[in-house]
C-alpha cells in the first residue's frame, strides 16, 4: 500500500526479532547457542513454517530486548525500549565525541542537534533491528580511540578491545568501523 510505506517493514522486524528475543527469555541464550531462533516461513515447504536459526546479523543486539521482556513482559514499548535507549545513548556518545575532537561548544551543540534530527536515526531508532546498537558501538569505538590517542593509557586500549568484541557481536557493519579505526 503506497500510503504506508514503512509500516510493514517495522512490523516484520519487530515481530520476527521480538520472537527471537522472547525465545532467549524462554530457553536462555546458552541453550540457543546465542543465535536468533525464530519462526521463519520457508518457501520450500508448502504453506508451513519451520524452526530455523537466523544467523545474519550477529545476535547480541536482541539481549536488551530480552531483558526488557524478562522484566516487564512482552509488549510494543518493551520491544522498542532497547533501540530507543541505545539511540539516546548514541546521541550522548556523539556529543562527547564531537566535544572531545573539536573542543568548540557551539559546534558540539549544532552537530548534536542535527544528529538528533537525522531521519535515519528517528526511523531505525524505534525498530528492533541491529542498526541502533551497531551505531552506538561504532561511536563508542571512535570515542575510545580518540581518548586512547590523547591519554596513551593501557586501560583505554583494553576498552577498545572490549568494545570491538561487543560491537562485532552486534552487527557486521561494525567491523568496517573497527578496520577504519585500526588504519
Amino acid at each position: 500500500n503506497i500510503n504506508e510505506p514503512f509500516m510493514r517493514l517495522r512490523d516484520e522486524f519487530n515481530g520476527t526479532i521480538g520472537v527471537a528475543a522472547w525465545n532467549w527469555v524462554i530457553h536462555g541464550p546458552i541453550e540457543l547457542k546465542f543465535a536468533m531462533k525464530t519462526l521463519m516461513k520457508s518457501t520450500a515447504l508448502p504453506a508451513g513454517t519451520s524452526r530455523e536459526y537466523f544467523v545474519d546479523p550477529p545476535s547480541l543486539f536482541i539481549a536488551p530486548t530480552a531483558v526488557f521482556y524478562w522484566l516487564f513482559g512482552v509488549g510494543e514499548w518493551q520491544t522498542r525500549a532497547g533501540p530507543i535507549l541505545f539511540s539516546l545513548l548514541s546521541l550522548i556518545i556523539f556529543w562527547k565525541l564531537i566535544a572531545r575532537v573539536f573542543k568548540t561548544p557551539w559546534l558540539t551543540a549544532a552537530s548534536s542537534f542535527f544528529y538528533a534530527l537525522f531521519p535515519m536515526g528517528i526511523f531505525y531508532g524505534s525498530i528492533l533491528i541491529n542498526d541502533p546498537f551497531a551505531l552506538f558501538f561504532i561511536l563508542v569505538l571512535f570515542l575510545a580511540v580518540v581518548v586512547f590517542e590523547e591519554e596513551r593509557q593501557q586501560k583505554y586500549l583494553i576498552g577498545i578491545c572490549i568494545i570491538t568484541f561487543l560491537g562485532g557481536l552486534s552487527d557486521w557493519t561494525f567491523l568496517f568501523a573497527a578496520a577504519a579505526a585500526w588504519l
